[in-house]
């Protein structure tokens, strides 16, 4: 529902999608030069990405007004476009993920999903783009503002990375990012164009698969390392604790060999025990630790995999100790 602003004006559409196709093109059959030549070369306020809009064409659609109006003072609100998001599922397929009322972004996942806005930027025009800062303070990770260059034509394709272990909807009336808008200092005679000039009939299924070719190499799904590394570390920790059940059973017949007479043997192998019990202590915490960190799991992992080794050479020891006390 649109919203009413701070002087009472309802959110209204400035230039719909096809005016803006129009006077994109308009603008590109021209002499193409910069029609608001009095505007300085910097980040663009909201008046002039509006007059920029309205010359060139250069986003739609436009809204501008309302109670939580998509206009900042120098940049512009993007939302979730399309039909569909996507993901890499856990056999390393790309699958869709239907769009409703809500996109929800699973706990520990990587999804791609096409913002609701078509650029068709001037060959002076750059764009940056980042989250809303209420996603980011919820653990919803983006990157680092990407460069949008000069003429620029279609969407863009964002994925969004939940580090959180729960999973997060995000509205679809609700802006998902920020974009702003700068008047490049001069030609560039050496700069090249980006690779889109002409709009693709791909879609974002296209770049997501491309992206995880590696440059025509073996395709690599992109997904979150996190629930791997932690299932790691729970059969690491199981690992270890079924070795502490075969030392326990060591221990039950250390005590048989006690009572029989051979105490010097028993001795060394109840000590033995002991420092295999104070390393398996010092693994326990470190197992727990990888679970509940999942960011740093795969050093806890090394770690744990060390303590083990040593664990399994002492109890090889142990056996061959055992063994030749039997001869």
């Amino acid at each position: 529902m649109p919203g009413v602003g701070r002087n009472g004006e309802k959110e209204r559409e400035v230039l719909s999608r096809e005016e803006a196709r129009k006077r994109a093109a308009d603008f590109k059959c021209g002499d193409g030069k910069d029609p608001c030549p009095a505007i300085p070369h910097a980040l663009l306020s909201a008046d002039h990405i509006i007059e920029y809009t309205k010359r060139t064409g250069m986003i739609a659609p436009l809204f501008c007004g309302g109670n939580r109006s998509r206009m900042k003072n120098a940049s512009y609100e993007g939302r979730i476009g399309g039909e569909f998001a996507y993901k890499f599922d856990e056999h390393g397929n790309l699958v869709e993920i239907p769009i409703r009322k809500y996109l929800t972004v699973e706990a520990n996942s990587i999804v791609f999903v096409e913002c609701d806005i078509e650029f068709d930027l001037p060959n002076f025009i750059a764009m940056r783009f980042n989250l809303h800062i209420r996603h980011v303070h919820r653990g919803l990770l983006l990157g680092t503002g990407p460069l949008v260059d000069p003429g620029y034509r279609g969407k863009l394709c964002i994925p969004l990375h939940n580090l959180t272990d729960k999973d997060y909807p995000i509205p679809v009336n609700k802006g998902l990012i920020w974009m702003e808008f700068t008047k490049t200092s001069g030609k560039s005679n050496e700069g090249r164009p980006p690779g889109n000039m002409e709009w693709s009939s791909r879609d974002s299924r296209d770049f997501i698969s491309q992206a995880a070719s590696q440059y025509g190499g073996t395709p690599v799904p992109i997904r979150s390392s996190i629930p791997v590394s932690v299932k790691k570390s729970e059969e690491s920790a199981r690992d270890a604790q079924k070795t502490v059940k075969w030392f326990r059973r060591i221990s039950i017949g250390a005590g048989v060999l006690f009572i029989i007479g051979f105490y010097p043997l028993v001795d060394n192998l109840y000590q033995m025990y002991q420092n295999i019990q104070s390393g398996y202590d010092s693994v326990r915490p470190q197992a727990r630790e990888a679970h509940e960190q999942s960011l740093s799991n795969e050093q806890d992992i090394d770690a744990l995999k060390l303590k083990i080794g040593e664990l399994e050479e002492e109890i090889e020891v142990l056996r061959k100790k055992f063994v030749d006390s039997q001869r």
